[in-house]
């Protein structure tokens, strides 16, 4: 079986450091949550699933507020 070229027309999706560097910002500015805050497996299943960094950004708040306990929501 011969090898075929991959595309050069498909966009390579951002590397790892930049992505979770834009959803980091997003999720401070949308919600006020440090990136911190969410656990390094959550943002890489988030990049793994090829969300943008603004619905990583949602959805990591989302997990956010589901992991904590009433006391400590605002």
């Amino acid at each position: 079986m011969t090898r075929t070229p991959r595309d050069p027309t498909v966009e390579a999706q951002p590397s790892y450091p930049s992505w979770k560097d834009a959803a980091a910002q997003e999720l401070k500015r949308l919600h006020g949550i440090e990136a911190t805050a969410i656990p390094e497996r959550e943002w890489t299943k988030l990049y793994i699933d090829g969300l943008t960094p603004e619905e990583a950004a949602e959805r990591a708040e989302r997990e956010y507020r589901s992991t904590r306990p009433s006391w400590l929501k605002k």
